[in-house]
């Protein structure tokens, strides 16, 4: 929603490396800070969807349990 032309102030877009030190998915997350005449922005995927596609290594690192669901 936030990449909609109607909203002003998309606050809870930041880049992943706030919050992680290996993000589990590609790509990550970056704000643009450095166009000249924009503020501080996310480009947004072309892709309908999330546009993020999980590192099944590192989830796998990262995995205390698993369910298989049929």
């Amino acid at each position: 929603l936030a990449t909609l032309d109607n909203f002003l102030y998309p606050a809870d877009i930041f880049p992943s490396d706030r919050f992680y030190r290996q993000d589990l998915s590609d790509p990550p997350i970056v704000v643009l800070s450095d166009v000249p005449g924009l503020p501080p922005h996310v480009v947004a995927a072309e892709t309908p969807g999330i546009a993020h596609e999980p590192h099944a290594s590192q989830l796998e690192k990262c995995c205390v349990q698993r369910a298989v669901v049929k």
